[in-house]
């Protein structure tokens, strides 16, 4: 199968193969295919030998493939390079000149259909009026504007499809007796935040986004609860909880603070950040079902922090991450800290307390080097196992340099520490 294959982000993404729509692999990528941002390219996938097979349909008396009907089934597995989660994208008989209905990007904004938001034109900005509001479809906010809402306004998402896409930035400010609150009751999966592509600051404060999953369409999805795509912004006094993602905030290849932020309840990951500089202060993270602060390609400072009960890691460095952190506190979790594929974390006046692995430094890619963490002034108490460490990698605590151990990677994701990785 020959597939053109268009790419419209910021970073280059490396194919691998189609999959359908149970997640089985149906064929590979010929050679080795990797196309850089804006690029376009004709890219050749060996199929299975039983590719047809998974077609036939006897009831309908359908015997094999059919594009028309069946390249809806088949998805194309990728990675963005520098990252190692894996995702998928459709595959679609569609030139990019004719708008699909369910494309975010080519899509009308959609807030004149909504009466509860008033449009100043001269001001160029949007308001959504005071009250309790359901959005039952897309909320998608056209750029050159700034999106507001105020104290004591709530947005429920009330179906599957609705969801709130700007591409401008957003105020949402509360008080902290009325705060900002966007949510969902359902059992269901019901979609959250994204922010495209601002020059201007976005600003959180006393906000507060619960039972959140990731915004996605038929062709579409990104992995936060919310999230904040080349889209500075600033966020304090505010929860993220119970959100059912892969991360319940997402930032990319932008700057951030957050200050005063408490995390809780989260399927996988708290935070995401990729490409970001940035500062976490005063924050807290509880019962996380993967880790509590994940940075790769970034830059962050990371101070009065505490984490409690992390599935997998308390702080994680990737791909040529740097992090420095202060008064951190990571407790009753998998893993403390872990460092990998280049990446340095530095850490002064911690503690870490009753963790099953206090610290980790290896390589993971080899596109990428040794790791390092050096921790000075640090607590440590009833962790049941102090590092691991690969050779080539350092790990320096209280001043003192740790030996090596074996079998560090064939040890993680879940064979000894950490959480299964597929």
């Amino acid at each position: 199968m020959r597939l053109t294959v268009e790419n419209y982000g910021k970073f280059p993404v490396e194919l691998f193969g189609i999959e359908n729509e149970d997640g089985r692999q149906l064929g590979k990528v010929t050679n080795q295919s990797v196309i850089l941002a804006n690029e376009k390219k004709l890219i050749s996938f060996k199929l299975d030998a039983n590719f047809s097979k998974q077609f036939i349909t006897k009831k309908l008396q359908k015997t094999g493939f059919d594009v028309q009907s069946d390249i809806y089934k088949l998805k194309v597995q990728y990675e963005t390079l520098g990252t190692n989660k894996r995702r998928k994208a459709a595959i679609l008989p569609w030139n990019k000149n004719t708008p699909l209905p369910t494309d975010i990007f080519r899509q009308a904004p959609t807030v004149d259909q909504f009466d509860f938001l008033d449009i100043n034109e001269a001001q160029r900005t949007i308001t959504c009026k005071k009250g309790l509001w359901r959005l039952d479809k897309p909320l998608i906010i056209p750029p050159n504007y700034t999106f507001y809402i105020n104290a004591g306004t709530q947005i429920e998402i009330l179906t599957g499809i609705a969801k709130i896409i700007s591409f401008s930035p957003i105020h949402l400010v509360g008080t902290k007796a009325q705060p900002v609150k966007i949510f969902s009751n359902s059992s269901k999966i019901r979609q959250g935040l994204m922010v495209f592509n601002c020059q201007d600051t976005s600003i959180i404060k006393h906000c507060v986004f619960d039972g959140l999953s990731n915004p996605r369409t038929k062709d579409w999805v990104v992995s936060g609860a919310v999230n904040f795509y080349k889209a500075p912004v600033k966020i304090s006094h505010s929860i993220f909880t119970n959100n059912q993602s892969e991360d319940g905030l997402n930032i990319i290849n932008t700057y951030f603070e957050m200050d005063d932020v408490v995390f809780s309840n989260t399927a996988s990951d708290a935070f995401d950040g990729d490409f970001v500089t940035g500062t976490i202060r005063n924050s807290i993270f509880n019962n996380l079902g993967n880790d509590a602060i994940d940075v790769s390609g970034s830059n962050i400072n990371v101070q009065q922090v505490i984490i409690t009960k992390a599935g997998d890691k308390g702080l994680s460095a990737g791909e040529s991450s740097t992090i420095y952190a202060q008064k951190v506190l990571i407790k009753e979790s998998e893993i403390g800290v872990a460092s990998k594929d280049k990446s340095a974390i530095t850490m002064t006046d911690c503690a870490l307390e009753n963790n099953n692995l206090a610290f980790t430094a290896f390589q993971k890619k080899s596109e990428f080097g040794s790791a390092s963490i050096v921790a000075d002034s640090i607590k440590m108490d009833n962790n049941q196992l102090t590092h691991l460490l690969e050779k080539g990698s350092i790990i320096r605590l209280n001043g003192q340099n740790l030996v090596a151990s074996d079998k560090v990677k064939e040890r993680m994701y879940g064979v000894e520490f950490g959480a299964k990785t597929e």
